[in-house]
């Protein structure tokens, strides 16, 4: 004869559909702010180096953040995609306007074998987009 277990009042199930729909969504959104992240730095840029005894905290939390890669023969790229220097002044005062009224903050990763005299260009764009808070991305060396 089978034997019927019943529950006993007092045992509690739980449903755990609920926590892993969470789990995978959890890991859908960083794996897609990381995709993000990958378009915005370029890794064959080689940066240059600087000695510092004191760094800086990368970027206010409140800040709006774009960042140019500038390679030697490509020229500027933003978020993966080439922009021309004649067209960077349009795009900078876009993305200005879209982080209002968050500040905008600029990094600039530049090749180390890129002569100032293309960077320069930049720097004065930014200046006219209004942008005044920049920043260039070195790769530091501690000297003691």
């Amino acid at each position: 004869m089978k034997r019927v277990v019943r529950p006993s009042a007092w045992s509690a199930q739980f449903n755990m559909t609920p926590m892993i729909d969470i789990i995978f969504q959890l890991i859908i959104f960083f794996l897609a702010v990381n995709q993000f992240q990958k378009a915005e730095t370029d890794e064959s840029i080689r940066l240059p180096k600087a000695s510092a005894n004191h760094v800086e905290p990368d970027v206010a939390p409140t800040a709006a953040r774009v960042v140019l890669n500038i390679r030697p023969q490509e020229g500027i790229v933003a978020a993966g995609k080439p922009i021309p220097l004649a067209e960077l002044g349009e795009f900078l005062r876009l993305q200005k306007i879209q982080a209002d009224p968050a500040p905008l903050e600029v990094w600039i990763r530049s090749d180390r074998s890129v002569p100032f005299g293309q960077i320069e260009p930049i720097l004065t764009t930014c200046a006219d987009a209004g942008i005044w808070k920049l920043a260039f991305k070195v790769i530091t060396i501690d000297i003691e």
